[in-house]
């Protein structure tokens, strides 16, 4: 990682964030162009160093909150032939060669915004942590050559990413797509890196990734940033697919999968993966008083906790494995918080898949 000298504080951004709840289905999602990640880009970039950004509150969560000022600082950043710019806020210290001026003025404004998302899915475990590290490449080959260099012995499976980014930890290394695929793309990292910072042991998969894609969506409008976990045109999209395919994943199999896993399986079953991992999360939160949500705010309040740990170790050692095949601790956490009649919550889980891709314009046959 680079020295850290002194740096010139350059600007001062106020983040406004408001109590907005969208429950509004998509009627276009259907008809977007083919996405890694999804957003929707309404506005010019053409900001001023100050800008408002208010955020989506999840449900549950409908109380204003004031504005809060943080800073940006930057210097310029050379690291071999790589040359950059590195800026620094309050949450993320963030090194990138991206040229898109406009862009790069909106980013460290977004992740703020993003990190307070975060804050509000997962409950913060520490206080005064460090900052969270992006490095965001102009293009894949540097991001390749970087990633080689820094991850020798992972680097084979990365270059396996077809567009995108990593985590390793609480550092995320991408390279640039577009504008609104990029930040999808680091909203969905982010969270990653935030999990990995706050909660000291680690997540199941399906909470890990399901949580990640539930903060790939956004709508930007005239400088009005807010996240919008339901609508979500890319994962709508596979959703769909894969419910014509018939290739929709078993949920006990969702729920056993390790994230490394996914990486090294095919192309539809990774877009499946992903798909049913977002809308699992969208369904437990559906109605916000509703039993799977009281189940998932309890179980991502005692993440990381002793009585997690225990709890789901005692689950395992008590529970006799269904089909002979032993429970691991991502089945286990959704056995103990949200339900262990797997079957009766996969039937309901298949019906709400059906009709959500009927709602957002998905031509499915079942």
């Amino acid at each position: 990682m680079p020295p850290s000298p002194a740096l010139k504080e350059t600007a001062e951004v106020t983040i406004l964030r408001t109590s907005m709840v969208s429950t509004a289905r998509s009627e276009h999602a259907a008809k977007v162009g083919v996405l890694m990640v999804s957003a929707r880009w309404t506005s010019a970039l053409g900001l001023g160093s100050m800008i408002a950004l208010a955020s989506l509150l999840v449900p549950g969560c409908a109380k204003p909150r004031p504005p809060e000022v943080f800073s940006v600082q930057q210097e310029e950043w050379k690291s071999g032939s790589i040359t950059g710019r590195r800026m620094l806020t309050d949450h993320f210290e963030i090194y990138t060669t991206v040229r898109d001026e406009a862009f790069v003025e909106l980013l460290p404004r977004f992740m703020e915004s993003a990190h307070a998302q975060y804050r509000t899915l997962v409950p913060p475990g520490l206080e005064n942590p460090a900052r969270l590290v992006i490095y965001l490449f102009a293009g894949r080959r540097d991001w390749e050559r970087f990633t080689a260099s820094h991850w020798p012995h992972r680097a084979g499976i990365y270059r396996r990413i077809q567009s995108g980014a990593f985590t390793e930890g609480t550092t995320s290394v991408a390279y640039y797509l577009d504008r609104p695929r990029t930040l999808s793309v680091l909203a969905h990292e982010g969270l990653h890196q935030y999990v990995a910072q706050q909660i000291p042991a680690e997540l199941p998969a399906w909470l890990n990734e399901g949580l990640a894609c539930y903060c790939e969506s956004f709508e930007l409008h005239r400088g009005q940033l807010s996240f919008t976990p339901r609508d979500n045109p890319n994962r709508l999209r596979s959703l769909c697919e894969g419910i014509n395919a018939k290739t929709l994943l078993p949920l006990r199999e969702i729920l056993r999968t390790h994230a490394g896993e996914v990486i090294a399986a095919t192309d539809r079953r990774v877009y499946n993966y992903y798909a049913q991992a977002w809308a699992l999360i969208v369904y437990l939160n559906e109605p916000p008083d509703g039993p799977h949500a009281a189940g998932l705010r309890r179980l991502l309040q005692e993440l990381g906790t002793e009585q997690y740990r225990f709890g789901i170790g005692a689950y395992v050692a008590a529970t006799e494995p269904p089909e002979g095949i032993p429970i691991n601790a991502g089945e286990a956490a959704f056995h103990k918080y949200i339900t262990a009649d797997l079957d009766e919550f996969e039937r309901s889980f298949r019906t709400y898949l059906l009709r959500l891709a009927s709602l957002a314009g998905g031509d499915v046959g079942g």
